[in-house]
């Protein structure tokens, strides 16, 4: 990843602009697709669902019902948005939803970290208009499908931060990255641990960076 002595601030008005536009045709093409669909839930995301209005009953389920892992994160998601807008397939749908334009606004921060702002703009317009079956996955309600690719870009930009930010330029380029309450090994521990417990498999997306930090001379 490049040093931050590398980077070009983001001053002016076309990444912004550009950025925005990007995630407004993100946006744009996941409402046709769930519009088309009629707001169609499966099976699996029907049990996610159930698992929200349990949430809200009372229960606090650690994994989904019948595994020993991938954690309830879309479930109290959901459930949350179940209190506020009521039990339907809209309201369950907006989760994977709100995932899936937070996933384009980080794979440009993470392109923009590792290379240019011109290559975070590419990413996050390839994130934004994926080929069909991709775009399909992100909008399921699976329980981890897109908050492991959301989390997969999180890390690694917290690991950016922790090794190459020095303690007393922290301030002043915290606002790039868009997440400037997440600092630190605290930071990394939390993100690290929701997505072990998301989806286990996914934490070898953070493990050579967090080993590097280790390694890495202050």
């Amino acid at each position: 990843m490049a040093q931050p002595s590398d980077r070009s601030s983001l001053s002016g008005l076309g990444t912004p602009i550009f950025l925005g536009g990007t995630v407004l045709v993100g946006l744009m093409l996941r409402l046709y697709l769930l519009q088309a669909s009629g707001w169609m839930i499966e099976g699996d995301e029907a049990l996610i669902g159930l698992a929200a209005r349990h949430i809200l009953a009372g229960e606090r389920p650690i994994f989904l019902y019948g595994q020993p892992y991938l954690g309830m994160l879309e479930g109290y998601l959901a459930a949350l948005l179940f209190g506020l807008l009521g039990s339907s397939a809209v309201a369950l749908k907006l989760v994977p939803l709100a995932f899936s334009l937070a996933f384009i606004v980080l794979t440009y921060c993470l392109g923009n970290v590792a290379f240019d702002r011109r290559v975070g703009l590419w990413a996050a317009l390839l994130a934004a208009i994926p080929p069909v079956y991709c775009t399909v996955g992100e909008l399921k309600a699976w329980g981890a499908y897109i908050e492991t690719l959301v989390l997969g870009d999180l890390l690694p930009l917290i690991a950016w931060q922790l090794i190459y930010l020095p303690i007393d330029a922290g301030r002043k380029q915290e606002r790039y990255l868009l997440l400037p309450w997440w600092r630190g090994w605290r930071s990394g521990s939390i993100g690290l641990s929701a997505i072990i417990w998301s989806q286990p498999c996914s934490s070898c997306l953070s493990r050579m960076a967090f080993l590097k930090k280790a390694s890495t001379p202050r």
